[in-house]
């Protein structure tokens, strides 16, 4: 995938620069330190439903 986050084989300077391209593509006045925290907050979120997956929850 192009726009594969948090992936350890593609080097932080290259996603950051994935990333500002792919929201630039959107707006160029998207605020990208808001759309980091945002996927953050997604993954923390995906995270704590899969961890309620393997409790049984």
């Amino acid at each position: 995938m192009w726009l594969d986050l948090g992936d350890d084989d593609i080097e932080p300077d290259l996603q950051r620069r994935r990333l500002t391209m792919f929201c630039g593509a959107y707006d160029e006045n998207v605020d990208l330190p808001r759309v980091v925290d945002f996927i953050l907050l997604r993954q923390r979120i995906l995270m704590l439903k899969g961890d309620a997956l393997v409790m049984g929850l």
